[in-house]
């Protein structure tokens, strides 16, 4: 299983340099910041564009490669790009060079920064483009190769290579590569030696995915259509699908428009806000920090903040699921008043309530920014965020998942499941390694309610962007249904399929839902920028006007000045959390959570009492 997913972790090490690196790399380049914003336009345009066509092309295809052809073209495509990002000045000077212009010129200077952004801007579109073919053809192959009943483990597997891609990429960025004796040969910065370091790890990683795999030759697949038409299908499946979407569904969706519109500033400029703390706070009299130690400040944050969301990822599930510990119920009283209290408040940590008190938290870390001064305290506010990071990537993607798990079970219960060609899984399962539920422990958060003890963790850093995802990625692994007396587990029922299909247009609305405000976070982040560049320079031109000015998409201040125009599009973010916050309390509660405290709450029987009064010691009034 380590080897069938340990290319997800060069994929999302690869999306972390990007995400968390990218903007300060472009406003090195020369770029303003409202023209950043709209670059990151790529990630959304990308995410609904590359998924779909590639998940349609590959399920149609007889080839024996038909999943990891398409892995090792985007890892080109990633490879590629990154390259030419990272060079991006020596292959302006080169264009420039063709072009006739000497360096005498003093039309040179000019002509290499306008090569150097148009480079930049298309490579990382390409390499957003290539990241969402990557990812979406290694979670389809580590679907392909897992039976239904590892599908928990895979996903846990997932979890591990996620946040150990996150933890690598804020790691590096966080050494001083650019004084590196064994990186000496790439030259450049820091962004350029990063870039590098993760182009190897990733083609490492995906290198022995491809090389220890093997897929079974499908004949006639794709039931003889064609790409055209499956993608029509699919797109007609989804519009039936808007229609007749399930409720609870509905009102996750509703609460992750405003979710992930909170999330996208801080995962596209967080590393940018660190930055210019560190400015401001510097006296007038201090020389500025260098781009690469700005840089490496933000990259610090982000390294306490994955590791915070490990943490989280890891403890709050348990929680969760703490009324169904034998411990527990053997040493909480249900009589005594205590008891009772403490009991309550065990039922009310359901994976729902966590959610707005992830949103709560997040909207109270930006208003703190108001009084934030220094780079501690901006690290402080990134690192607490943790908390509701791991939370977005643990309880919608349960909620959604439960209600896929019921709607395939009423689909079961209606119709006997036809007989149907079984595909050949490769059975990751060893005496030693056990299946299941404890093969759920270590990372992604488990199943929200079940009776069985588990540990666990989140994406993750995710996403984001694209991933935004993720992380759009870093976050985004889909958490299998919980198992509860209201849901029975998975056994050989799963052969049918009738709700895969449902189930898979389902969880694409639901991206969606998770895309879409990228649109949104881009365009107001552009406005915000602008209107802010206008107060301090002309407040009489026009808004609209100052748009369409070519001058927008050229930096309008030197890289150290210490205007910190970012933090208002994290308090922007901020504001969508508290409007999430209040939408979350309607989203409906789970069978999964309602049996959860049905069962935490239950009144004690006669017995029990009897246990209670004749044995003492037996039960501790909490």
């Amino acid at each position: 299983m380590m080897l069938l997913t340990v290319g997800l972790a060069g994929a999302q090490l690869a999306w972390t340099v990007e995400m968390a690196f990218g903007t300060p790399y472009l406003l090195s380049l020369g770029l303003s910041k409202q023209s950043t914003s709209l670059v990151w336009l790529a990630g959304p345009l990308s995410g609904l564009l590359v998924q779909p066509v590639v998940g349609a092309i590959s399920d149609s295809s007889s080839s024996p490669y038909r999943r990891r052809q398409f892995i090792l073209l985007s890892t080109l495509l990633i490879l590629t790009s990154t390259l030419f990002v990272a060079y991006a000045r020596e292959i302006a000077q080169l264009l420039a060079g063709l072009t006739g212009l000497g360096d005498w010129d003093p039309k040179t200077e000019e002509s290499v920064a306008a090569w150097a952004v148009v480079i930049g801007v298309s490579g990382f579109w390409v390499l957003d483009f290539g990241l969402n073919g990557l990812q979406a053809s290694l979670r389809a192959l580590i679907l392909d190769r897992t039976p239904p009943h590892q599908q928990p483990t895979a996903n846990a597997w997932h979890g591990r290579q996620t946040h150990l891609g996150n933890i690598l990429g804020y790691s590096f960025g966080y050494l001083n590569l650019g004084r590196s004796p064994l990186l000496s040969w790439v030259g450049g910065g820091q962004f350029r030696k990063l870039a590098v370091v993760a182009c190897c790890v990733m083609a490492v990683t995906v290198g022995v995915t491809c090389v220890t795999q093997t897929e079974e030759v499908r004949v006639g697949a794709g039931g003889g259509e064609g790409v055209g038409k499956r993608l029509r299908a699919v797109v007609k499946g989804v519009r039936d699908s808007l229609r007749d979407l399930p409720l609870p569904v509905r009102r996750v969706c509703y609460v992750q428009v405003f979710s992930w519109t909170a999330w996208f500033p801080f995962l596209f400029y967080s590393t940018t806000y660190i930055s210019e703390i560190l400015r401001s706070s510097l006296p007038p009299t201090s020389p500025p920090p260098s781009s690469d130690e700005a840089t490496r400040a933000g990259s610090l944050a982000l390294l306490l903040y994955a590791l915070v969301a490990l943490a989280a990822g890891s403890i709050l599930p348990l929680l969760s699921t703490l009324g169904r510990r034998e411990w527990v119920d053997r040493w909480v009283s249900r009589s005594s008043r205590k008891g009772r209290a403490m009991r309550r408040v065990m039922a009310g940590l359901s994976p729902r309530n966590w959610w707005t008190v992830g949103l709560g938290v997040y909207a109270m870390g930006m208003v703190a920014t108001f009084w934030v001064r220094d780079v501690r305290g901006a690290m402080w506010v990134v690192a607490g965020l943790g908390v509701p990071w791991a939370i977005t990537c643990w309880v919608p993607f349960a909620l959604v998942m439960e209600s896929i798990r019921t709607l395939q079970l009423e689909q079961q219960s209606r119709a006997p499941p036809p007989p149907s060609h079984q595909p050949r899984y490769h059975d990751y399962s060893t005496p030693s390694t056990p299946t299941r539920a404890s093969a759920t422990r270590p990372l992604v958060p488990p199943q929200p309610f079940r009776a069985t003890t588990s540990t666990s963790t989140a994406p993750s850093p995710t996403t984001a962007r694209s991933n935004a995802q993720s992380a759009l990625n870093e976050c985004s692994p889909l958490l299998p249904g919980p198992r509860s007396p209201a849901f029975p587990a998975q056994g050989e029922e799963e052969r049918e399929g009738q709700g895969a299909e449902a189930g898979g247009t389902i969880l694409g609305i639901h991206n969606l839902s998770i895309v879409a405000p990228q649109f949104l976070v881009a365009l107001i982040s552009a406005g915000i920028f602008k209107l802010l560049e206008l107060g301090r320079s002309a407040p009489s031109s026009s808004f609209l006007a100052s748009l369409a000015d070519p001058s927008t998409f050229a930096a309008a201040e030197p890289e150290a000045t210490a205007t910190n125009d970012v933090v208002w599009v994290l308090r922007f973010g901020g504001l969508a959390a508290a409007m999430g916050c209040v939408v979350s309390r309607w989203v409906l509660e789970t069978p999964s959570e309602r049996a959860y405290k049905e069962w935490v709450l239950r009144e004690p029987d006669e017995d029990e009492y009897e246990g209670e009064e004749g044995s003492e010691g037996s039960v501790v009034e909490v």
